[in-house]
């Protein structure tokens, strides 16, 4: 099920990194998760 427009607040979902590291790319693919939209 898709979340209405407006109900999640994209600034709860945003990390801010000084550099694209393997790890940090690693764990933000991680948390994707296509089934939940």
């Amino acid at each position: 099920m898709v979340p209405e427009p407006g109900s999640v607040d994209a600034r709860d979902c945003l990390h801010v990194t000084d550099a694209l590291s393997d790890e940090a790319l690693m764990a933000a693919r991680a948390s994707l998760n296509p089934a939940d939209g």
